[in-house]
């Protein structure tokens, strides 16, 4: 940072020099008027002109480079401010959100009897005899997988899979937000932590309406990645003013909320199927939530993970996790 009174300063000082030269000039002789060498007022005056020279030069490069730094500090300035007018008219009623939640399926026999189902029926699909709802995925370096949609013939059922298809048919997401963050044993209480904001989704889109098959077409999908061992749900975004979702103090604005220095939390609970319900307890316990992505409605996502296992909780039937803005 330039301090402001140095490019007058180098003004005022070259004035000053210029001035000196010129009184200078007035009352001495620069040549010797017989041997026409240069006298030491000559050699003074040169090195003046030098000296207002570089003064000069200099205080143009500082005027230049505090008019740059200006023009940021400005820039930076209306870039805050326009943010805050994008927040003012960011409703909380316009957000979509989605999820991503793994699934440990090496502590469920439930969940592994679906995987080794899906290993077999894999092993049997192309291209061509992949089921409807079901796609192949390539993650690149050679790693491939499959999304396999609500409503496929593979996707967990009450038939076969009960426990499983129970957990994930009731799946449910509570997203809660405090300008000032709580601590870890308000969260954890059962009665449910107070907050500023609320977002509740409701079990997966497309539970009740017929299967849409494309990318997430129906709300959610399983990805399962063999090579990796890998299993996780991944739900497509649901605006938060729809059938999927509602919103605690539907009046307030999002985007008026400084979210700096606040603190989020998330937390996912599943419904039990009747007739399975230790067996869907079970199942659900397997399930950890990953990633929240709340997209705003003018573009904007801010993406929740937590930032260490101490962030992770529970709350009653629920499982949590914290996190903190910046």
């Amino acid at each position: 940072m330039i301090p402001e009174y140095l490019p007058a300063l180098c003004k005022v000082v070259g004035v000053l020099i210029t001035g000196a030269l010129g009184i200078l000039a007035v009352i001495s002789e620069f040549r010797d008027a017989t041997t026409k060498q240069i006298t030491l007022a000559g050699r003074a005056n040169i090195l003046g002109i030098l000296l207002a020279m570089m003064i000069a030069a200099t205080g143009e490069w500082l005027t230049a480079r505090q008019a740059e730094s200006d023009s940021l500090s400005q820039a930076q300035a209306n870039g805050k401010i326009l943010t805050n007018v994008e927040n003012l008219l960011t409703p909380l009623a316009g957000l979509m959100v989605s999820r991503v939640v793994d699934i440990d399926y090496g502590k469920s026999e439930i969940v592994k009897a679906f995987v080794s189902r899906l290993n077999t029926e894999a092993q049997a699909w192309t291209l061509q005899t992949q089921p409807q709802g079901v796609s192949e995925i390539d993650f690149g370096n050679g790693v491939k997988g499959f999304a396999i949609e609500e409503g496929s013939p593979a996707f967990p059922s009450n038939d076969r899979e009960p426990a499983l298809s129970g957990a994930l048919a009731g799946l449910d997401l509570n997203i809660y937000f405090n300008r000032k963050p709580q601590g870890v044993d308000v969260l954890k209480a059962s009665v449910g932590p107070s907050f500023d904001y609320q977002i509740q989704t409701s079990p997966y889109p497309g539970i009740a309406t017929p299967p849409r098959f494309g990318p997430l077409a129906g709300g959610m999908a399983l990805i399962y990645v063999p090579s990796k061992n890998t299993l996780y749900v991944q739900t497509s975004p649901a605006r938060v003013d729809g059938e999927a979702a509602k919103v605690a103090n539907p009046g307030g604005i999002f985007g008026a909320t400084d979210l700096r220095g606040g603190r989020f939390a998330a937390c996912i609970r599943a419904a039990t199927l009747v007739g399975h319900e230790q067996e869907s307890v079970a199942v659900f316990q397997t399930f950890r939530l990953r990633q929240i992505t709340i997209r705003l409605t003018v573009g904007k996502a801010i993406i929740l993970q937590p930032q260490s296992d101490s962030a992770r909780y529970t709350q009653g039937d629920s499982s949590c996790f914290y996190f903190d803005m910046a």
